[in-house]
């Protein structure tokens, strides 16, 4: 698959193509067709994702899609479904290969090198023979203290004789493969286990409190996080699973090894708080860089941190958030879901 950073006005079109053109049972047996089109749609189900009715379970359906980097099968699906319909987003071409020579045009480059070969040898004979001939009473009147004299002589090659090159093939470079993106879940990787406070450091739950929650699709892996007054400040880490916060620094894992990633590019989750207002600091890749504060709305958004250029071969603290009671001075409630880092393979 390749990597396309697809606009907003082509994810706009499909989106508007789909609601017009499919009816709903036809969108649910397209959800079921790519699960086995694209690894990383796997559990897709049209009934299962969010939104209200039709146009915004399409909405949905478009966004979960291209999460996942698999917006070309869905483009590429729906346009053999509906092959009429101006999809706004050009069809996949495969790449153009140099031609393979075949075995008669092999036959024929040999027989004409052959043939040259041949010309060239029998002129060459043909000229020493009658050289030798042409010596043959000079070296009759040799004297003996001649013929005793060990003689270098220097053969000229004849300015008749012309070999000519052997054909020589085309040889067309091999493209360089193009990325394919990939995505990695931050649950398969780690464990948030990380919980602190400043007002009791030996027992942070008393201010965090955790639950699972219903995501923006089944089995996101959503959790509720409540944090009450009175720590000071709060905030949980997620690390390596058997990683403890005095081992930090020797029990990370190598993200590129461990996810099967050629570079990472950044992390992304969905966020909503429970009122709105909610001022939550979020950051990751091993808090390499700052990512600052974010005041959570009320409805679900995606958060996205730029990874590049970072170092991951020993990464302990992959995620983390933090809240102060400044910052929230009544406490507060907020969801995350969805934590993936992205990249390439």
């Amino acid at each position: 698959m390749t990597q396309t950073i697809w606009t907003p006005q082509q994810l706009v079109t499909l989106r508007e193509n789909l609601t017009n053109y499919f009816k709903e049972d036809e969108l649910r047996t397209l959800c079921f067709d790519l699960q086995k089109l694209c690894v990383d749609l796997k559990g897709l189900d049209y009934d299962s994702l969010g939104g209200e009715g039709k146009a915004g379970k399409v909405r949905e359906l478009v966004t979960y899609v291209d999460h996942r980097g698999c917006i070309s099968v869905l483009v590429e699906k729906c346009r053999k479904e509906r092959p009429n319909v101006d999809w706004g987003i050009p069809p996949v071409k495969p790449p153009l290969l140099p031609p393979v020579p075949t075995q008669v045009v092999i036959q024929k480059q040999i027989i004409i090198a052959l043939i040259v070969a041949g010309i060239a040898c029998a002129t060459c004979l043909g000229y020493y023979g009658v050289k030798w001939l042409t010596e043959i009473p000079t070296r009759a009147t040799q004297t003996a203290e001649a013929r005793l004299t060990m003689v270098a002589l220097s053969v000229t090659p004849s300015p008749h004789a012309t070999v000519a090159p052997s054909p020589t093939g085309t040889f067309t470079p091999t493209p360089t493969p193009t990325p394919t993106p990939a995505t990695v879940r931050l649950d398969s990787l780690a464990v948030a286990e990380g919980w602190m406070s400043a007002g009791d450091q030996a027992n942070p739950g008393r201010f965090i409190s955790t639950r699972p929650c219903e995501g923006r699709y089944p089995g996101s892996g959503c959790m509720q996080w409540t944090v009450r007054t009175g720590g000071g400040w709060v905030g949980v880490q997620w690390w390596p699973p058997g990683c403890k916060s005095e081992t930090l620094n020797t029990c990370g894992i190598n993200l590129l090894v461990k996810a099967g990633f050629s570079t990472v590019n950044r992390l992304t989750f969905w966020a909503k708080g429970e009122k709105g207002g909610e001022v939550i600091e979020f950051k990751g890749g091993g808090r390499q860089i700052e990512n600052g504060k974010a005041t959570l709305k009320s409805t679900w958004e995606m958060y996205s941190i730029d990874l590049r250029g970072l170092v991951f071969t020993n990464l302990g603290d992959m995620f983390f958030w933090s809240a102060s009671d400044i910052d929230n001075s009544t406490g507060a409630s907020f969801y995350l879901d969805d934590i993936r880092f992205e990249g390439t393979k």
